[in-house]
């Protein structure tokens, strides 16, 4: 390292006052032969030595600091010191379940972001020192997580940004080591997103935003509220889960507006509002000492009126929402244990989510809305092509398989939804008013198609809806009247553990 920079007298003033940046007028001279990207030294106009850093004559900020002292080495080790920083901050301050892990000089990696999806890391690199380092870099946050019994299972680059071409680079996007499903569910907030690491914004979601889209919550109980530029509805999600009374995303991107919408069938807010006032004096309780058992192979009915607490209950059979208090076993396992990983997969592969409004996504075929589970769960294309089309098939839709949502009846869309929860081939398919949008006769195909699933595959299934009528259609009708059981006709019901949200279904009883 034997280039030096040499300030103008005067000049260096942001970079003296604790900055990482030196600007091509402030340079007064460069003493030997370099590269861009390479390291230098940085001396002020007396000769006194001021550090190392990046330095690139493509940019107007010509050196990128990267230490104080002029002996640093720049090396594997130098970066792991600074992952494990990093690292150990983000411990300290965030859900590291998905946060930015990296921010670039703020963790003083000039020009390099990194955000982790869940299991997933995104990186962006928009200079061109740390770019020759990214690759060293991205190995040693895989090995500092993993000593901290965290697993990353893939990486995603997103140095697509305009920003690279002042630097003198090309913008590039793509896997860094082996592929993988590039749209990743994640959890923020006690809210569920499907993030598009590939094709969705910088590197996909604004994590950064974190804790802003959380104190927006806490301002929009009883609000209307405006989201203008939603992206994937973060911000109005949010706002909806916060209690606001009717929220609106916007957005100029088509892309940005179905994975809006997608996020919020995810978390059930299509015109229901979940209110939790908990720690306050008024506290709202849901549900209360809810306890039974839903045996392998039963097709059970949850009826009650609008109030009576169906649609939490829902959620917590769903694995959309946890108990307060009380435990729920699905298949002999304790979901309440369960990381926000181990969640996805449940709601992914163990539970087929049949609703109301159909939620298909309404610019995609059939087939392809089919599909979608799979390709969430990682089947190859041909693989889950070759199942949607035999799902459609046993609901009657092959000759509407390449036909979009609106092209569709209401009963053509519910058979096309049914066949998406099966998708997976899941052990519960849990079904919210799954005719509430039909005409009497339409439903009862729908119910026919229902039992024809657990007559013939063995489904366990679980039925929600106000209508006596559909429910007395069902081996066992569980009744519920503000937040309680006052009636279980059919199999003997279990004895439970109580709590404020409760509910056991699954192969076997028990606490965990």
């Amino acid at each position: 390292m034997s280039v030096i920079v040499t300030l103008k007298k005067g000049e260096g003033r942001t970079v003296k006052a604790g900055g990482m940046w030196i600007y091509d007028n402030e340079i007064e001279s460069v003493l030997g032969s370099y590269e861009n990207g390479d390291v230098v030294l940085v001396h002020d106009f007396d000769g006194y030595p001021m550090g190392v850093g990046f330095i690139n004559d493509h940019s107007k900020i010509r050196v990128r600091m990267l230490s104080r002292d002029e002996n640093t080495v720049i090396d594997e080790a130098f970066w792991m010191k600074r992952v494990k920083r990093a690292w150990e901050y983000r411990k300290k301050v965030v859900d590291t379940s998905s946060c930015r892990l990296i921010f670039a000089e703020a963790d003083f990696f000039p020009g390099l972001v990194v955000d982790k999806f869940a299991d997933v890391l995104v990186v962006q690199s928009n200079a061109l020192g740390i770019d020759r380092w990214k690759l060293v870099i991205v190995g040693c946050i895989k090995q500092c997580l993993e000593e901290d019994g965290v697993h990353i299972r893939g990486v995603y680059e997103r140095s697509d940004a305009k920003v690279r071409t002042q630097e003198g680079m090309e913008r590039i996007k793509g896997f860094i080591g082996e592929p993988f499903n590039t749209n990743v569910e994640i959890v923020e907030n006690g809210v569920l997103y499907v993030v598009d690491i590939k094709e969705g914004q910088k590197t996909g979601f604004f994590l950064d935003q974190k804790y802003n889209r959380a104190a927006v919550g806490r301002l929009c109980q009883d609000a209307d509220v405006l989201d203008c530029f939603t992206h994937t509805g973060s911000f109005a999600l949010n706002a909806g889960l916060g209690g606001a009374r009717r929220v609106l995303g916007i957005d100029a991107s088509d892309l940005a507006i179905h994975q809006a919408m997608f996020n919020a069938r995810m978390n059930d807010l299509q015109g229901i509002v979940k209110r939790f006032y908990i720690g306050k004096p008024n506290e709202l309780e849901i549900l209360h000492g809810i306890d039974f058992q839903v045996q392998e192979g039963q097709f059970v009915s949850i009826v009650g009126e609008s109030g009576s607490g169906k649609s939490t209950l829902m959620n917590i059979i769903g694995a959309l929402d946890q108990p307060t208090d009380g435990q729920y076993l699905l298949d002999g396992e304790c979901v309440g244990n369960l990381k926000d990983k181990q969640l996805s997969e449940i709601r992914n592969q163990k539970i087929g989510f049949v609703f109301q409004t159909y939620n298909l996504i309404p610019r995609t075929s059939a087939l392809a809305n089919v599909e979608l589970p799979m390709l969430y769960a990682g089947v190859t294309r041909k693989e889950r092509t070759e199942r949607a089309k035999e799902l459609l098939e046993l609901v009657g839709m092959k000759d509407r398989m390449h036909h979009k949502p609106d092209e569709l009846s209401g009963g053509q869309k519910q058979r096309t939804a049914i066949a998406r929860a099966m998708a997976n081939d899941p052990a519960l398919i849990l079904a919210d008013e799954p005719t509430g949008a039909l005409d009497s006769a339409t439903g009862h195909h729908i119910m026919d198609l229902f039992h024809k699933l657990h007559r013939e595959q063995g489904k366990t299934i679980v039925l929600i809806t106000h209508s006596r009528e559909l429910a007395e259609e069902t081996e066992r009708i569980i009744t519920l009247r503000d937040g309680v059981i006052v009636d279980d006709t059919g199999k003997t019901r279990a004895v439970g553990h109580g709590g404020k949200a409760v509910d056991e279904t699954g192969k076997r009883g028990g606490v965990c």
